[in-house]
């Protein structure tokens, strides 16, 4: 049985449960999956943030926002809220093709050595962590030419879509909980404190509703960055002597 057809055999058996309990019982989990205390280890990765803080790219608050509207809107952040609704529709449509091609192309698109370890790493470690608090929401076998590891957008789509939630929904919570992490990752870094995250985290939630809303729905023709120096940031933290992130 592959994980799709496992999917909707899920889906299936929640039917005579009402779907405003139900709804709220899944969102509970969305929130769960997406905390910080979460054991996926997405605290210890920055995204070539630190880099950037060490070449004094990033020094302050308004430089911080400006990278991250750029992160979200440019960078490694619209790939994956695409593989994510991409990897969502695979599973509500039965298609194993486009799943397939969303698993290679999330795979190739990393920039990196240290991204394509983050994305994978963390897509490992969800699964794992799913399948030792949630083993009925792990997707099933998967189609032979899908292979793990998997990047992360992807395992959590397989796992989310087995939620009754809108893909929407799923999406715009999976963006803020990679702003809040990056966010986390800065107060570490002596860029800002706790008072100025919560600001910019608010200043940035309208920028990144829309970019769920539309990326959510994009296609994966319409992949692709423009934001060569968090790629080239990624690539400098390899040989960065000092340092607290592995990425």
């Amino acid at each position: 049985m592959t994980s799709l057809q496992h999917a909707r055999i899920k889906q299936d058996t929640v039917r005579n449960t009402p779907s405003s309990d139900l709804s709220v019982e899944h969102r509970g989990r969305l929130m769960i999956w997406l905390s910080p205390a979460f054991p996926i280890g997405a605290y210890a990765y920055s995204q070539g943030l630190e880099s950037a803080v060490s070449q004094k790219l990033v020094t302050n608050g308004v430089e911080l926002t400006a990278w991250l509207q750029d992160f979200f809107t440019h960078g490694p952040m619209r790939n994956d809220l695409i593989l994510l609704g991409e990897t969502l529709r695979a599973c509500r449509d039965s298609d194993t093709a486009l799943l397939h091609e969303t698993s290679m192309l999330g795979s190739a698109l990393s920039t990196s050595s240290e991204r394509h370890r983050e994305t994978h790493n963390l897509g490992e470690s969800f699964l794992s962590a799913i399948e030792a608090g949630w083993p009925e929401m792990m997707p099933g076998k998967l189609p032979s030419d899908v292979r793990r590891p998997l990047v992360l957008p992807v395992s959590f789509g397989l796992v989310a879509s087995n939620l009754q939630l809108d893909a929407n929904e799923i999406v715009l919570a999976f963006a803020l909980a990679t702003l809040s992490n990056l966010l986390s990752a800065a107060i570490r870094l002596g860029v800002i404190g706790q008072r100025l995250s919560l600001q910019i985290h608010s200043d940035l939630e309208d920028l990144i509703s829309k970019q769920s809303r539309s990326l959510g729905g994009a296609k994966l023709e319409n992949l692709g960055t423009a934001c060569w120096m968090t790629d080239f940031c990624s690539i400098a933290h390899e040989t960065q002597r000092t340092r607290l992130f592995l990425s």
